[in-house]
């Protein structure tokens, strides 16, 4: 069995200042807050192990560790494959955890070839605290799909980037890096848990042991230059609790089956399908035309479409937005850049596939939003009825204002009395309607006049007017402005 100085830093400390072999956080579920970290850790391997199917699952456990969860699934019946890339760490765990049918291996996730690398094997690729040590997140899916069977899943238990002003400050993936890449490359989120408070005494708890134990951790470790690594650990740590507390970062639980449906942006040559879809979904036609001009030539940004495709490929639905400028007057206006969606679609055969966010008009929502809303717009909106309008109520998140307040002038209902007198009352009032085709720069002076007494409002530039109504192909839309004189009103 390998002695302890011999395991690579800082495994080496931590297994030094625990009393367990367990090398993850702790787990404090509400009300137990007086467990210690080993009784915590012990928390935390329950709370993986409930994630999993049930025995005799064969599990590939990446990056195991010191081997001891490795030992107790296999404990329970799991047919285990561990591995990690550290002949030192294998070594121990081999020595400390023998179990029939338990197998460690020498050997990297990534690594091109291996023992561990069996094509369509595993029931389950479990990754605790491993996934932040492997990059890039689509090659990890990737070789994770290559290896799972039908239906197998991934289990994730670990530290994830919760804000991007820490990005550079810390090597663990965005959680909504990891949610994006999991459905681009197959699988289904099924269970996503945020434990960040539960498991941010391990902090504290870490801290305070290699503090406490500092000098006769250096010794015992007896390393080169273990003094000032040990003292560059405890900093490290510092970092990480300050980032924890402030909402930066945090932990999740996440289970993710292998599925047959693939989320990912636009590409280039998808107006086909869409404009298929289209006409399948709505029971109308829609021009490339009018598609370009919506979705590839806005003046604000364009191609913030998702598209969920099976695995031949063709597309099952459909999520996209258009970017809409937005002014918000008050003390310090701003200018903001939000998504109107539209366009929301799915093909009849994938209509019942899977319930609120399970079902791929849910996935394609959640995915929309990972990659083009988080820390880039403001909101989303858009006027939903029916049955997606349901699907927002109860598992997007959607909040609705109602009602939406609008104005309709009937011009053919009115009687000839009626329109004599509102041509006298213009007159009176020197107010001159007119029809126009042509969006000058007088727009723009007369938004920035009157915006400041809406609050908020799409920002009716001329830039945005001519081509949200000039420009727009198919439907003719008349344009009218009112004048006092010579000004707009």
């Amino acid at each position: 069995m390998a002695d302890v100085s011999e395991l690579p830093e800082p495994f080496n400390f931590y297994r030094l200042v625990l009393e367990s072999e367990h090398l993850h956080f702790g787990l404090w579920p509400e009300g137990e807050d007086s467990l210690s970290l080993e009784q915590a850790q012990d928390k935390m391997f329950q709370a993986v192990r409930n994630l999993l199917p049930e025995p005799p699952a064969s599990v590939l456990d990446v990056g195991c560790g010191l081997g001891l969860s490795a030992y107790l699934l296999a404990t329970l019946g799991y047919h285990v494959t561990a591995i990690a890339p550290s002949e030192e760490m294998v070594s121990y765990a081999r020595g400390r955890w023998a179990w029939r049918g338990l197998e460690f291996l020498n050997e990297g996730f990534l690594d091109r070839k291996g023992r561990a690398f069996i094509k369509n094997h595993y029931e389950v690729i479990l990754f605790q605290e491993s996934l932040q040590y492997l990059r890039p997140l689509s090659d990890v899916f990737k070789r994770a799909r290559e290896l799972l069977k039908p239906q197998g899943y991934v289990i994730i238990a670990d530290e994830v980037r919760l804000s991007g002003s820490v990005a550079i400050q810390t090597a663990v993936h965005s959680h909504h890096d990891i949610r994006s890449s999991l459905c681009e490359h197959g699988f289904c989120v099924l269970v996503e848990k945020d434990v960040s408070k539960n498991t941010l005494p391990t902090c504290d708890e870490v801290i305070e042991r290699l503090n406490e134990r500092f000098e006769t951790l250096v010794t015992e470790a007896a390393t080169e230059n273990a003094q000032q690594r040990l003292s560059e650990l405890v900093e490290g740590w510092k970092r990480q609790k300050k980032f924890h507390q402030n909402g930066q970062m945090g932990y999740v639980l996440m289970a993710a089956r292998k599925d047959r449906i693939f989320l990912r942006p636009y590409r280039q040559g998808d107006e086909k399908g869409i404009l298929r879809l289209f006409k399948i979904a709505f029971g109308t036609e829609r021009t490339i035309e009018h598609w370009t001009w919506k979705f590839k030539e806005n003046p604000y940004g364009n191609l913030k479409i998702v598209e969920a495709v099976n695995e031949e490929g063709k597309l099952q639905a459909h999520y996209a937005g258009y970017p809409v400028p937005f002014y918000m007057s008050g003390s310090n206006p701003e200018r903001m850049t939000a998504f109107q969606i539209g366009d929301t679609m799915t093909d009849p055969s994938v209509r019942f596939s899977g319930i609120g966010r399970r079902s791929v008009l849910g996935r394609a929502t959640y995915y929309f939003y990972d990659k083009f809303c988080v820390e880039q717009v403001p909101f989303i909106y858009g006027f939903n009825t029916g049955k997606i309008k349901k699907l927002g109520e109860r598992f997007l998140g959607y909040d609705y204002l109602e009602p939406i307040s609008y104005f309709v002038k009937t011009l053919s209902q009115e009687s000839r009395w009626q329109r004599a007198w509102n041509h006298i009352a213009s007159t009176l009032r020197r107010l001159k309607v007119r029809l126009v085709d042509e969006i000058t720069s007088e727009y723009d002076e007369f938004f920035e006049k009157v915006a400041g007494d809406y609050g908020l409002l799409v920002e009716r530039s001329s830039r945005y007017l001519r081509w949200r109504y000039l420009d727009c192909p198919d439907k003719r839309h008349l344009f009218f402005e009112v004048r006092k004189g010579r000004h707009l009103v």
